[in-house]
């Protein structure tokens, strides 16, 4: 699919051409994909004996697995914002849990490798996350290029052709692209809905996470909020009483971490990381997937 992801600032946002996700759906709801999952979790299964290497090292293999992987990642998280067949869902959450291969090459494996390229030319691991899949295989990094990534960046995909802007082209591209999105939103509202992931009925405190710093912001009992969890979610969302997304299904992260944390959620909201705002207090109602705003 036709996919423009725009970075600023750690704040990532992605726009997938409609039409095409339309059709997408349609293919889903009409389909079978057990074989094809099943087919992921044969190779995710085959390769987790290789997280015991030595990361720099083994850097070359651990590329072209995590390629896959990521391919892995993006078709069972498409297929899972529309499938409704049970088996599909099961193996998703499994594809994207806590023991999956994901999980430890994203959570695990690739850290390490970070720290360990850290070590090696003092670039901070933050920055190295800007790096593509070339400069670490030949560690050679470029502090200026990496910290313009940071601020601003584009990654076009169209037609199967990919290219990556940074700086003031990113900027134009940004500027010239957004006139066609409509991202308004009534911040006044009080009471909102989105897809229920998790049951349960919580009061507490919105802490608001847009990027991986903030995450020492969440305290036992609060309601972590957030445009989409990650793997890096983890420790924060142990502490948290609840999650509310912007985007997801029953098999997005956040879902599958509610299920095997056993705590309520309501994804797919599409508007809670920029309506809630920190230290308000509400009210999950996460079999019904309504938020209220009490305070």
């Amino acid at each position: 699919m036709d996919t423009v992801v725009v970075g600023k600032n750690g704040i990532i946002d992605r726009y997938v051409d409609q039409d095409q996700l339309d059709e997408f759906a349609a293919m889903v709801k009409k389909g079978n994909f057990v074989e094809l999952l099943k087919g992921f979790q044969e190779y995710e299964e085959s390769v987790l004996f290789f997280f015991d290497k030595d990361p720099i090292e083994n850097r070359v293999e651990f590329m072209q697995i995590f390629r896959q992987l990521w391919i892995h990642e993006i078709t069972a998280f498409l297929i899972g914002l529309y499938t409704i067949d049970p088996e599909s869902i099961e193996i998703i959450s499994q594809l994207r849990g806590v023991k999956s291969a994901q999980h430890i090459a994203t959570s695990d494996f690739l850290p390490k490798l970070y720290n360990q390229i850290t070590e090696l030319n003092g670039i901070d691991c933050e920055l190295l996350k800007y790096a593509l899949p070339d400069e670490i295989l030949s560690l050679e990094l470029d502090l200026a290029k990496l910290s313009l990534r940071q601020k601003q960046y584009v990654i076009e995909q169209i037609g199967g052709s990919m290219r990556l802007l940074v700086n003031q082209d990113a900027e134009n591209y940004i500027q010239d692209f957004l006139k066609n999105v409509d991202n308004t939103v009534d911040e006044n509202i009080s009471e909102f809905k989105g897809n229920p992931a998790y049951p349960g009925e919580v009061f507490g405190r919105v802490v608001v996470i847009v990027h991986e710093n903030e995450l020492a912001n969440v305290q036992e009992g609060d309601i972590l909020v957030s445009p989409m969890t990650r793997t890096s979610f983890l420790s924060a969302m142990q502490k948290a009483a609840a999650f509310v997304t912007d985007e997801g299904g029953v098999t997005c992260h956040a879902a599958i971490m509610a299920r095997e944390l056993k705590k309520p959620c309501v994804v797919g909201t599409k508007i809670a990381s920029k309506v809630l705002k920190n230290g308000m207090q509400v009210e999950v109602n996460a079999t019904e997937g309504i938020i209220k705003i009490t305070k």
